[in-house]
């Protein structure tokens, strides 16, 4: 079972400034503080500090942790864990679970996964740069992390 890296948190935490107060990042988002935390007790205004954040972000992170170990079959290194572990933080277990993505990654298909994985670049249908800059990195070391030749029988 992966558990996401120190270097996958702070990949995550690189693209998800810290905010200790509440806030909405767009106006038709939800209430968000922390690592880009969201939920029925984040408001507005609302003040935490720092390892509170790292609390939520421990709690954000295990549903994904879970749901890639469950639902990829293929075999993956840390560094492609790491890099879904940041899209899924950040599109939702839920769609991605129903994705071509998934298909794409379970079946090996490189060309299906580049470009399921760049058409993730969208809020409300408008491709947004931020968003695209950070699908790029994310498939990039994906792509970038080779398993090893399989032993030859």
């Amino acid at each position: 079972m992966f558990k996401t890296s120190t270097a996958g948190r702070n990949q995550i935490k690189a693209y998800e400034a810290l905010r200790l107060t509440g806030y909405l990042p767009t106006p038709k988002d939800v209430p968000t503080i922390g690592w880009g935390h969201t939920g029925p007790e984040v408001s507005l205004g609302m003040v935490i500090d720092e390892p509170k954040a790292e609390a939520f972000l421990d709690q954000d992170l295990a549903p994904v942790e879970a749901a890639i170990n469950s639902i990829v079959t293929a075999p993956l290194l840390q560094a492609q864990f790491d890099a879904l572990v940041s899209l899924i933080f950040n599109v939702g277990i839920p769609g991605f679970k129903k994705s071509h993505l998934l298909i794409c990654i379970n079946a090996g298909n490189a060309a299906g996964i580049e470009a399921n994985w760049l058409d993730w670049n969208r809020q409300g249908g408008v491709v947004l740069a931020g968003l695209k800059a950070r699908r790029i990195k994310e498939f990039t070391q994906f792509r970038g992390a080779t398993l090893p030749p399989a032993a030859p029988k």
